[in-house]
């Protein structure tokens, strides 16, 4: 029992502390029209979006690295990843071979939510089978100067 709790409560103390202190970069938008079109432009901001049934890890300057939730409990970091200099797909780094790597969701110190939580901005939330949702995809201005909900008055949604 107490492992099985243990399992849980890193994993919430990814999801838990910004909750409700991100307004999200649309709030930015009208009084820094010029920064939020420049930033929106970068590899940052595009370093996490969903491509049909995956997510898709990196702006695709480098490289990309694909992801998919394979149950309610995992997901599977795949084998291959896209290489923009030779247009073409090769191993990812750190993996012996093409199969991929599978990340369970609830486990202590969960690999995949640091990968999510790393390449977004704001509040990671868990919804229904273990589906992981980005408060918003991409390294967005709040990620590296902090929640601006108390700025703007409000929070994203």
């Amino acid at each position: 029992m107490e492992g099985t709790l243990r399992s849980f409560i890193a994993p919430l103390l990814l999801i838990l502390p910004a909750a409700g202190q991100y307004a999200g970069s649309q709030a930015c938008r009208d009084c820094h029209a010029a920064r939020f079109a420049e930033q929106s432009k970068s590899g940052h901001a595009r370093a996490l979006h969903q491509d049909g049934d995956r997510w898709a890890f990196g702006a695709g300057e480098q490289a990309t690295t694909y992801v998919t939730r394979v149950d309610d409990d995992s997901y599977l970091e795949h084998g291959l990843s896209f290489y923009a200099r030779t247009k073409a797909l090769a191993r990812t780094p750190g993996h012996a071979d093409a199969n991929g790597a599978r990340y369970r969701t609830f486990e202590p110190n969960s690999q995949i939510m640091r990968c999510f939580q790393c390449h977004s901005t704001g509040r990671l939330r868990l919804e229904a089978h273990g589906t992981l949702i980005p408060g918003e995809p991409g390294v967005r201005y709040e990620a590296c100067h902090g929640p601006g909900a108390a700025t703007y008055g409000r929070a994203a949604g």
